[in-house]
């Protein structure tokens, strides 16, 4: 019988139950074996192969989730800036038709290189040719929910939804395989009642833009879309941006997971959303970018950041360090993985590791790190990004796949889109 690997991380500032402790994590194939206090000390006698890394003056924190994004959408990075939603979406559309499942796969490749590279461990998406996408995320090594964007304005709405059902059985241990019905402004209430009532019947989970534009909010509200029965599935609802009151209580008796995008919505012209009301309700919080077309970034620091500056701004006074704390639990959790997303003995080891000795840190001390976090450090002070027990980012590198064979292969791609070859 192999014997398991036994990875230690020593001497590093560990964040657990929303502090910092000083410490070292002993890691046991996929999964954390023992947090432990002050330094490690090998005097088991075990003859186990053990990989060591001293991670003094570094962070150790559990993987971010960025729980909604279009991955592939790398490919349109800056096409449209700072056009309303509507504007953007004609022009972005014109050139997704002529993606195949060789440039999904290609681009999907290249945006897990930029997420783990920014500490990203795991993420939502919603896209096409999700076989493609799963065979990128199994290769690359993180963790991912896939859900087939699904619309039926055009009268193909059909094909899309037993494409998506054929699609369930990608499924596995890293990959889950979801419904993604795109708005209720691209899919009729019978659309959605069909997504729902096969989504209830497969135990699958199914992700949905809600209410992001100030258009959106003038023709429709969360109640319109209840005898539907969107609402009775496991639901990730992605913006919310225009809702009130009454959809808020929705979103609360339906147990809804809500992924946040506020640095797409801004981009967008969309607005802030209200999340000191959505934390004070108790209701699932996440973050994600959407996709690098609206963000341009796939950088959940920066969402953080960006989130807890502007609330300033618009008067929303929620607690941003709460937010941050919970969205690695909560994150995973929406994302249907509910094994990771912390630091504790048992649960999955998908860990985020942050140069912390750089002078942006300054005075290092375990109760300000958070603040740094947020408002001194970066995305490019990650150092490496772990997933089961495997680094997928290290020092700069990424050990599971050929960095240059993918940024090859994906500029042929964007070559042969925009007509260059």
């Amino acid at each position: 019988m192999e014997e398991m690997k036994i990875t230690v991380l020593d001497n590093a500032c560990i964040f657990r139950d929303g502090k910092f402790h000083y410490g070292h994590l002993i890691i046991a194939g996929k999964y954390i074996e023992k947090v432990g206090s002050g330094s490690f000390e090998n005097d088991s006698g075990s003859s186990e192969e053990m990989e060591y890394h001293d991670l003094n003056g570094k962070m150790i924190l559990p993987g971010f989730a960025n729980t909604h994004t279009h991955s592939p959408m790398v490919v349109f990075r800056g096409l449209e800036d700072f056009a309303p939603l509507s504007k953007w979406l004609r022009k972005v559309l014109k050139r997704e038709a002529k993606l195949n499942s060789d440039s999904v796969y290609w681009f999907t490749l290249l945006a897990q290189m930029e997420m783990a590279s920014k500490g990203i461990t795991t993420f939502g998406d919603m896209y096409f040719h999700l076989d493609s996408m799963a065979k990128a995320v199994n290769e690359f090594g993180m963790k991912a929910l896939l859900t087939r964007g699904l619309v039926d304005m055009d009268g193909n709405g059909r094909n899309r939804l037993m494409e998506n059902l054929r699609e369930l059985s990608l499924s596995g241990d890293r990959v889950r395989i979801g419904l993604g019905p795109h708005a209720p402004y691209t899919c009729s209430k019978e659309y959605l009642e069909e997504i729902s009532n096969i989504a209830k019947s497969e135990g699958v989970k199914v992700m949905i833009h809600l209410l992001e534009s100030p258009e959106e909010r003038e023709d429709y509200t969360l109640r319109d879309l209840v005898e539907t029965g969107i609402f009775e599935t496991d639901l990730i609802g992605v913006h919310l941006v225009q809702v009130d009151e009454d959809d808020l209580r929705i979103l609360k008796d339906y147990d809804v997971g809500i992924a946040l995008c506020p640095v797409s919505n801004a981009k967008l012209w969309n607005g802030f959303p209200p999340v000191d009301r959505m934390m004070n309700m108790g209701l699932k919080l996440s973050v994600g970018t959407d996709g690098a077309a609206s963000n341009n970034s796939l950088d959940v620091w920066k969402e953080f950041n960006y989130m807890a500056l502007v609330a300033r701004i618009v008067n929303e006074k929620f607690d941003v360090y709460a937010l941050f704390s919970e969205s690695f639990e909560n994150g995973a959790r929406i994302l249907g993985f509910e094994d990771t997303g912390k630091i504790e003995e048992g649960y999955r080891a998908d860990l985020t590791i942050v140069d912390s000795g750089k002078v942006s840190y300054f005075p290092n001390v375990p109760d300000r790190l958070i603040s740094h976090i947020l408002f001194s450090g970066n995305s490019g002070d990650v150092f490496a990004t772990m997933v089961d027990g495997v680094w997928i980012y290290y020092d700069g590198n990424f050990p599971t796949v050929d960095e240059n064979e993918i940024k090859r292969n994906a500029l042929k791609e964007f070559e042969r889109l925009e007509g260059w070859v």
